[in-house]
C-alpha cells in the first residue's frame, strides 16, 4: 500500500529545497544591491547555479538522439575555438560514446559557470520571464516532437524568404512571421515569443556570420528581409 504521509513529507521537503534556493539567490541578490548603494559596482552572483545548469544539461541532451548528440557535441566544441577546441578534440580521441558524453557534460557545466554563459542565460531569463519558467521549459521534450516544430520553421522561413521583394508591412508577410512567432512559443516553451524574435532578428543585423549562414541557407536578402518584417510584426500601434 502507498503511504500518503510518506508522499506528503517528500513533496514538503522539495517544496522546502526550492524554497532555500530561492532564498540563497535573494540574499545574494540583497548583498549585491547593498555593494552597488555602496559604489561597489559589481555583480557576483550567478544567474544559474550548479544544479541549474546540470538540470538545463540534462534538458538538451534528454531532446537529441544519439547522432545529433555528436552533432551537437562536435559544433559546441568547434565553437570554444583555438587551444581549448584542440584541447577537447583530443580529449575525445580514443574514446567511447559514453566516456565522450561524460568529458563532455564537464565541459559543458566548467563554461555554463563563466561569465560570459551567466549573461547570456540573463538573456534567457528575459525572455522566459523568470529563471523558474526556464528551467521549465527546458524539460526534456520528445525528439521527434522538437524536429518537427523545426522543421516547421523552416518551412516558414522558406515561405518567408520566397516574400522578398514585398512590403514587410504587408498582411502576407505578417501572416509569415505571426506563424513564426506561434510555432516558436511551441518549441520554446514560452507564452510570448516577442522578446526571442526580435533579438533573432537583430543577431542576423549585426552579426555577420549569422547574417551569412541565413542568407546562404534560404537566398540573398534574407536575414534583412527577416528582420525588417519582424520589426513590422511587432510595431506599437
Amino acid at each position: 500500500m502507498e503511504n500518503p504521509a510518506l508522499d506528503r513529507n517528500q513533496i514538503l521537503l522539495g517544496q522546502r529545497k526550492m524554497l532555500e534556493q530561492k532564498k540563497e539567490r535573494l540574499e545574494r541578490l540583497i548583498f549585491t544591491i547593498d555593494d552597488i548603494l555602496k559604489g561597489e559596482n559589481r555583480m557576483d552572483f550567478a544567474v544559474f547555479n550548479q544544479e541549474d545548469i546540470e538540470q538545463l544539461y540534462r534538458a538538451v541532451m534528454g531532446n537529441l538522439s544519439d547522432e545529433q548528440k555528436k552533432q551537437f557535441m562536435g559544433n559546441y566544441i568547434a565553437a570554444n575555438g583555438g587551444a581549448t577546441s584542440k584541447m577537447s578534440d583530443a580529449k575525445m580521441m580514443g574514446k567511447d560514446a559514453a566516456e565522450q558524453e561524460a568529458e563532455f557534460h564537464k565541459m559543458f557545466v566548467k563554461n555554463a559557470s563563466g561569465e560570459q554563459a551567466q549573461k547570456n542565460f540573463q538573456k534567457l531569463v528575459e525572455w522566459y520571464g523568470s529563471k523558474e519558467q526556464v528551467l521549465e521549459g527546458a524539460q526534456p521534450t520528445n525528439p521527434d516532437i522538437f524536429a518537427a516544430y523545426q522543421k516547421r520553421l523552416d518551412a516558414v522561413m522558406k515561405k518567408l524568404a520566397d516574400k522578398r521583394g514585398e512590403e514587410p508591412s504587408g498582411f502576407p508577410v505578417k501572416e509569415i512571421i505571426g506563424e513564426y512567432d506561434f510555432v516558436s512559443r511551441q518549441l520554446y516553451q514560452i507564452k510570448d515569443a516577442e522578446a526571442i524574435v526580435k533579438d533573432l532578428a537583430a543577431l542576423y543585423q549585426t552579426n555577420e556570420q549569422a547574417r551569412t549562414a541565413l542568407d546562404k541557407q534560404y537566398g540573398a536578402g534574407t536575414a534583412d528581409f527577416f528582420a525588417a518584417a519582424v520589426g513590422e510584426f511587432y510595431k506599437k500601434m
